[in-house]
């Protein structure tokens, strides 16, 4: 990861991030950034030139739900797309802006679908935002973690520490629940503890690393890639 000391956080993260978490918390359920809809067109043309199932690199026989999970959409959808990731991981990012808006829209918000999300923190500051993101509750905590990916490039340059700060409080942490949810060490080792299970349970080495209907694909996937491994559960 890029040296993120260099840089002082901008005014991009004071804004972007107020913009970002008051549409994902001025509802009562997590909801994904939403990007502009593709063309009729386009989607067609994508649809008929439908990627090649690509091959996972394992497979697992079950993927059990856990109480504290982050689930976006209809909880019996027939396929589960099950995502480890790391709040500061640029390419967990580009999955949440370039990949997931597309498949959340298609299968999602049509029931055929739903996203599971869990912490691999790859660092400190990872850990600490994933911490924020638990600290502001079960209802605004996936609003949270949009954000942090939609700011990533702003909070994660200069300042780290300053970055969540000013995040935080336009979501609504003041500094001393910031600081109080900083030193909670419950907190912190449920998220190291997600961690560790996805290494024990899936060999997670990587993120974000991807898994539907327990077919783990690690670096993540396309959007055509998702595509034609969703339609091929869905057969």
């Amino acid at each position: 990861m890029r040296n993120i000391w260099v840089y002082i956080v901008g005014a991009v993260v004071v804004l972007g991030g107020g913009i970002a978490l008051y549409n994902g918390i001025s509802g009562s359920t997590p909801e994904v950034l939403q990007t502009a809809a593709p063309s009729t067109t386009g989607q067609s043309t994508a649809k008929s030139a439908q990627a090649e199932v690509p091959k996972p690199d394992q497979t697992f026989s079950a993927v059990a739900i856990n109480d504290n999970d982050v689930i976006v959409g209809t909880k019996d959808a027939p396929v589960t797309i099950l995502e480890y990731a790391s709040l500061t991981c640029p390419h967990c990012a580009d999955f949440h802006q370039k990949v997931l808006p597309a498949i959340k829209k298609e299968y999602i918000d049509t029931g055929k679908a739903r996203l599971i999300y869990r912490d691999f923190p790859l660092d400190q500051w990872a850990l600490r935002a994933s911490m924020i993101a638990r600290c502001a509750g079960p209802e605004r905590r996936y609003s949270f973690i949009e954000t942090f990916f939609a700011q990533q490039d702003s909070w994660t340059s200069g300042d780290p520490a300053a970055g969540l700060a000013a995040i935080s409080r336009l979501g609504g942490l003041d500094s001393a629940g910031i600081q109080a949810c900083f030193k909670n060490e419950k907190i912190s080792e449920a998220v190291l503890q997600e961690r560790l299970k996805g290494t024990e349970l899936f060999a997670i080495r990587s993120t974000p690393t991807i898994i539907i209907n327990g077919d783990r694909y690690s670096g993540g996937l396309s959007v055509e890639q998702m595509r034609a491994v969703i339609e091929s559960k869905l057969k």
